[in-house]
């Protein structure tokens, strides 16, 4: 199977037009894969390519519009540029070393530097001469990596590497300090971290999701199940239909049972109470995230019956099609609406750069998901804890309406901590 691009550390090159970002990025890749002109604004939607980099694994690089763009769409353009720039776990910040250093060059990137996230300078056009005042302006961002400074050790980039895309030279030096960041970048954990020993037995509860593409598992099962696989555990998969008699005949009871949340309810009441029980989607809450981000929309569900309505806020990221089935914005405002008997005004969008939260909501619910990277979903929930809404993910949600809290979560490692302790999450959200 290939790796899914929520898998994959995201490389993103960023910089004013015409620093020779789209010829790094074809050269980098081996293949062309953005139009190359003189042109400005020659790139206007990001452009992505997956391949395997040395020592990262699977990645995904991509190119984008120039952030001077001044044409009539430069500013949607840079706005796409700004949601991808959320996403990197990289950032290639390219210019050009034949030019002198723009006002806007160096405004770009002390607001890259905010994101704190790791930088690398790739200086394009080395075949030409170097620009006196591009060198003396790089050379300040040297001095800063080697200094002992703890305080503005953040802002410091990471390495500076001269490359011609004409010329295919310090491509390969390029690609080598890209790879040493490998330990600098922030791991997702696998779905049965910390729950699961080898040699394990687990059930897989797994109705077949009427948004889900034929012959298909979702993603999320799919993650599970090879996990499982990888830990030499026994994997027993069934429908909620089969549950109860495949359960009963097991002369070994399973460490853990993992359902679909939506299944819940139904497979919670066929298992003994004693017996460990999650859904896929708590797991990618603990995967893509931490527990802990979720503490204040866990303990707003049992506000909600205190409302006169319920404004909720459900971003689901996924572009199925949305059926009257829709867990986002039919089955969870249903649950919401019978478990609290308030009505429940809901905004469904895809991801918060549709719709920005700057007005009023109760609660967010946001999908498990299993398409976007770690680093995005931390933006997007630093986002919501900025604006001051609360929020949980299908699962949580689900398992509370099911009367499954804490069960649900309390065989996680961390659940103590999260029950005990206070919790500040970090704002890491930045724009350019």
């Amino acid at each position: 199977m290939r790796t899914p691009r929520g898998e994959r550390l995201h490389i993103v090159f960023t910089g004013i037009c015409n620093a020779g970002k789209s010829s790094l990025v074809n050269a980098i890749a081996g293949r062309t894969l953005s139009i190359v002109a003189d042109h400005p604004g020659t790139t206007t939607d990001p452009v992505e390519k997956s391949m395997e980099f040395s020592a990262l694994g699977p990645v995904v690089l991509v190119d984008t519009a120039g952030l001077d763009d001044a044409s009539v769409l430069g500013s949607l353009r840079t706005a796409r540029t700004n949601d991808v720039l959320q996403k990197a776990d990289i950032i290639i910040f390219v210019t050009p070393g034949n030019r002198a250093p723009l006002q806007c060059e160096q405004t770009i990137l002390q607001k890259l530097q905010q994101r704190e996230k790791p930088i690398i300078v790739a200086v394009t056009f080395s075949e030409a001469p170097s620009n006196k005042e591009k060198v003396t302006w790089l050379e300040e961002y040297k001095k800063l990596a080697a200094s002992q400074d703890t305080q503005n050790k953040h802002r410091a980039v990471r390495g500076i590497y001269y490359v011609s895309n004409t010329e295919n030279t310090g491509i390969e030096s390029l690609k080598r300090g890209i790879s040493s960041l490998a330990d600098t970048i922030e791991k997702e954990i696998t779905p049965l971290e910390g729950l699961v020993n080898e040699g394990d037995s687990i059930m897989l509860v797994t109705p077949i999701d009427s948004a889900a593409p034929k012959g298909r598992l979702i993603l999320p099962e799919t993650e599970v199940l090879r996990d499982a696989l990888d830990r030499n555990c026994t994997v027993i998969t069934v429908q909620p239909a089969q549950l109860g008699a495949a359960y009963a005949n097991l002369m070994q009871k399973p460490k853990l049972v993992v359902t679909d949340s939506q299944a819940f309810s139904y497979t919670a009441s066929v298992l003994p109470l004693h017996q460990a029980l999650t859904s896929f989607s708590i797991l990618f809450a603990r995967k893509k995230g931490e527990l802990a981000w979720f503490r204040d929309g866990i303990a707003m569900l049992d506000r909600l019956n205190k409302l006169n309505t319920i404004n909720l806020l459900a971003i689901e990221a996924c572009t199925h099609n949305r059926t009257h089935e829709d867990i986002a914005t039919v089955k969870i405002p249903a649950m919401l609406h019978a478990k609290t008997g308030v009505p429940v005004s809901v905004t469904a969008i895809r991801s918060l750069s549709d719709k920005p939260p700057n007005e009023f909501f109760d609660i967010a619910v946001i999908c498990g998901s299993c398409m976007a990277t770690r680093t995005l979903f931390k933006a997007q929930i630093a986002a919501l804890h900025e604006a001051g809404i609360p929020v949980v993910n299908f699962g949580l949600a689900l398992a509370w309406g099911s009367g499954l809290m804490p069960r649900a979560i309390e065989l996680f490692p961390e659940y103590s901590i999260l029950r005990e302790s206070s919790y500040t999450f970090i704002n890491t959200a930045q724009s350019v």
